[in-house]
């Protein structure tokens, strides 16, 4: 075996070492790898190759390589950015907004809870239970400066994701400051003898499974189903299962909590977490043959890994996260290792494979500890049936960690792209997460403008669900890219 083809073996053997192993999230970078769905990893032959498949640079300016053989010196910058709603916790939220919490903050304020808000009480802490640790809205950002001389590229590349996790307390929900026993709390408030909404059989079934939580009794849980009858009678509101599961299920809660505090000491809260750091990658790609090239970067990193906090019930939110944060993260450096290789059997099919942060760089974290950057490996196929047409697909062949807890990325790209004249470019495709189902197909768009030696580009991505906040319908998904780039 010659010395090319054990290190080109020692190589693929790095890729599937990283295969079976966990890793960071992969980002879409660039408007024409978004417009194509993410799949970009055998189709790119611009200056984000830095980013995408260091090995594109073997092949830019080597002759008789179509796509390749004329490129000499590139210079593109661009900026995107995007947000994710996870396990439907918009539609959690708008839940919870249906409710007047105005009305209950009054009650909590004055120390008694009354009968007709009882039910408002009821409907926020139920929908607010249903929140879990795997509910966030990640913002997600990039930006990029990156050129290319020949096989050679240098640039800077600016990545960020942070995510907004509810984090809940469902310990300290009583309403009388003074009454540290939640259950207490709720059997005290005062409500008729005589159930006027409430079935008999509704009132005895509900009373009964209360009276068996701990901590209940029967007196306690009659009172509680008195005052339940109330509210409902007073709001209009038809008692159905759902409103009887709704109050059981605080029932339970209250008898989980047991001694906790008042709404006063609620600590529920907000927490964005997550990394914005930026790399200089020094570029270089070599072409064994017209068939294939392997190319890698070294790059200086630097990081801030954000950790802040912000109480879901303070009015002063926006200041206090904005001054946060600028105090709750901690900064450090690294540096970086990415391997990348391209495979043209022929002018109709380019493969590609690259491996990113194979050397695991590390972050500090504000709490201490640190956040590892782990290597990650994804696959790309290109086919170019006729030289106007581009089809592609990319997966990630590691299933990527996130700044969720227990939340896994691994997605299947696929795309297309369709030049006319020369002049326009016009881009669709699709992604999907392989790991989560919570987000279904995410579909993109985009365009390009060629004027000569520039080239414009744009790129969308949005969910096919949706998410339903304040009465508004907003897609779970959705990222923009733009860039502009000198090309020859």
């Amino acid at each position: 075996m010659n010395n090319k083809l054990k290190f080109l073996f020692s190589i693929i053997l790095t890729f599937l070492m990283v295969t079976f192993s966990y890793a960071a999230e992969w980002q879409i970078v660039g408007p024409r790898a978004l417009g194509m769905g993410g799949a970009y990893v055998a189709v790119v032959n611009d200056s984000t190759a830095a980013y995408w498949n260091p090995a594109a640079f073997g092949f830019y300016s080597k002759k008789d390589i179509k796509r390749y053989e004329k490129k000499k010196f590139g210079l593109g910058i661009g900026v995107g950015a995007g947000y994710s709603v996870h396990n439907d916790l918009g539609d959690k939220i708008d839940d919870i907004l249906d409710y007047d919490y105005d009305k209950v903050s009054n009650d909590i304020s004055n120390g008694v809870l009354s009968a007709e808000n009882l039910h408002d009480y009821i409907q926020i802490i139920n929908n607010v239970n249903k929140i879990t640790d795997k509910d966030a809205v990640v913002f997600k950002a990039n930006g990029f400066l990156a050129s290319r001389i020949k096989h050679f590229g240098i640039g800077i590349f600016a990545l960020g994701n942070i995510a907004a996790v509810p984090i809940i307390d469902l310990k300290n929900i009583a309403v009388d400051s003074n009454d540290n026993n939640i259950i207490d709390s709720l059997a005290n408030i005062s409500g008729d003898n005589n159930y006027d909404v409430l079935s008999s059989s509704q009132a005895n079934d509900l009373i009964a499974k209360i009276s068996s939580l701990t901590g209940w009794d029967s007196t306690k849980a009659q009172s509680y189903v008195q005052a339940l009858d109330d509210a409902l009678r007073d709001n209009n509101i038809t008692p159905t299962q759902e409103e009887i599961d709704a109050a059981y299920k605080v029932a339970e809660i209250a008898a989980e909590a047991q001694t906790g505090g008042s709404f006063d000491n609620n600590t529920s809260k907000i927490q964005f977490e997550g990394l914005i750091y930026y790399e200089i990658p020094i570029s270089y790609g070599y072409a064994i043959n017209n068939k294939l090239a392997i190319g890698g970067n070294v790059k200086f990193m630097k990081g801030r890994y954000y950790q802040t906090y912000v109480s879901l019930y303070d009015d002063d939110n926006d200041n206090d996260l904005f001054e946060k944060a600028d105090e709750d993260y901690t900064e450090s450096n690294a540096f970086g290792l990415d391997l990348g290789i391209m495979f043209k059997p022929n002018n109709l099919i380019t493969l590609g494979i690259v491996g990113k942060n194979l050397n695991t760089p590390k972050f500090d974290k504000p709490n201490g500890g640190d956040y590892d950057l782990d290597p990650s490996a994804r696959a790309g196929v290109a086919i170019t049936p006729f030289s106007w047409l581009t089809l592609a697909a990319d997966i990630d062949l590691t299933e990527n960690d996130t700044n969720i807890r227990d939340y896994k990325s691994r997605n299947l790209g696929l795309g297309a792209e369709i030049s006319i004249f020369k002049f326009l470019d016009l881009r669709a495709g699709m992604y999907k997460n392989l790991a989560e189902s919570d987000i279904g197909n995410v579909y993109t768009a985009g365009l390009g403008i060629n004027l000569y030696l520039f080239r414009l580009d744009a790129g969308i991505s949005f969910s096919q669900d949706t998410a339903t906040v304040d009465g508004n319908d907003y897609p779970e998904e959705v990222k923009a890219e733009v860039a502009l780039t000198i090309d020859f």
